[in-house]
């Protein structure tokens, strides 16, 4: 009955603007230096950031993840033994990647991120992400 009313005090609608088109994503390098240096960069030194870089086989890897938000011992026991008790490792680092995935992280859920978008989310989400020297894909698990 009084729809008339109810219509008359509602603002003018405003013409929709297109969405804004997306930046494109940064991808992560290949250096694992300069991957070290924009994580860095992202938590300006924060100590909440955890890092660390191992040996595996002829590589070089770091594994990040944030403090308390991650089981210092599941990473202990599931990740980081296996990655250091691993045999026969294939030298190119984007075939090692494929290969830690599927074979020395099985039972773990391994996601590849290849973007800092993706990957600060991951982490900051509890992840841990695992860098290494020569590919510019992460694991995250």
């Amino acid at each position: 009955m009084f729809s008339w009313w109810k219509h008359s005090f509602q603002p003018p609608k405003q013409p929709e603007e297109p969405p804004a088109e997306q930046p494109a994503k940064q991808p992560f390098q290949t250096s694992l230096a300069d991957n070290m240096a924009t994580l860095d960069t992202a938590f300006e030194g924060s100590k909440d950031l955890v890092k660390k870089i191992y040996q595996v086989g002829t590589h070089r890897v770091a594994m990040a993840c944030i403090d308390n938000l991650y089981n210092k011992e599941l990473l202990a026991r599931s990740i980081i033994g296996r990655l250091l008790d691993a045999q026969n490792l294939p030298q190119p680092p984007d075939e090692l990647v494929d290969y830690l995935r599927t074979q020395v992280t099985e039972p773990i859920d391994v996601s590849i991120v290849s973007d800092w978008d993706t990957g600060l989310f991951m982490l900051m989400s509890g992840f841990a992400l695992l860098f290494i020297d020569g590919s510019a894909r992460i694991l995250a698990f």
